[in-house]
């Protein structure tokens, strides 16, 4: 799996599965406790790593330009896009109230504004004369922001964080078996990626809806179609 990461170039998915295999290590051998040096041994592996990456694919001519480069993406890749967005609505578009939500198969009245596509050719309008689609996502708050203002940015978060509460304290339960962890570390990892997308995207989420459905076909087969909890 590695290998076919590295053959694609892709830095986030290769650091993504070792992160997802060290979480697998701490719940089942370190009982989700998380111990300093192997925390600093998964940073320092995943740097080195990137920084490889850097030199030999991103066109980095020192360690200190791949360092930079690495922190820089890492740290504020998906939060500068963010100060577009508040410049962007409502000095030049409207508020959109919604309209950027996911319109599967067109199910819904209206069309879907493409947020992250429209952003980017405004902020570089000679690539999008040219031709050339961009894309500027940023943290889920941007979205709502685009679409609700200051209200939606101060208040539709905490339905989010309570939500991401209430599921994680239903999965934590589950009698610990290889595919409950499995899970459990997938949902961390797939919700992670709030932090560079938007809120949309989850309501209508194939990859959750189906990875719950295998989940709980193979749980409840294999248990006598009874669901096992840990004790409190």
């Amino acid at each position: 799996m590695i290998f076919s990461l590295i053959m694609a170039t892709e830095k986030g998915p290769v650091a993504n599965l070792l992160i997802a295999l060290f979480l697998v290590f701490i719940i089942v051998k370190k009982q989700c406790k998380f111990p300093i040096r192997h925390l600093l041994f998964l940073f320092l592996t995943i740097v080195s790593i990137l920084v490889i990456f850097y030199i030999y694919f991103m066109g980095a001519k020192s360690l200190g330009d791949a360092l930079v480069g690495l922190f820089s993406r890492s740290l504020t890749g998906q939060i500068q896009p963010a100060y577009h967005y508040l410049q962007f609505f409502p000095n030049y578009h409207n508020f959109l109230f919604g309209s950027s939500m996911t319109n599967p198969m067109g199910i819904f009245p209206f069309e879907s504004y493409n947020i992250a596509q429209e952003v980017m050719a405004w902020y570089n309008p000679s690539q999008s004369a040219n031709g050339i689609v961009g894309s500027m996502p940023t943290i889920f708050w941007g979205e709502l922001y685009a679409n609700f203002g200051i209200f939606g940015v101060s208040t539709i978060p905490l339905f989010v964080g309570y939500f991401l509460h209430w599921f994680n304290s239903k999965l934590v339960k589950l009698y610990p078996t290889p595919i409950s962890v499995a899970i459990y570390v997938w949902f961390m990892m797939h919700l992670f990626n709030l932090n560079g997308t938007s809120l949309t995207s989850y309501i209508f989420d194939i990859y959750s809806t189906f990875a719950l459905f295998f989940f709980t076909l193979i749980t409840l087969y294999a248990n006598s179609w009874k669901f096992k909890f840990v004790r409190a």
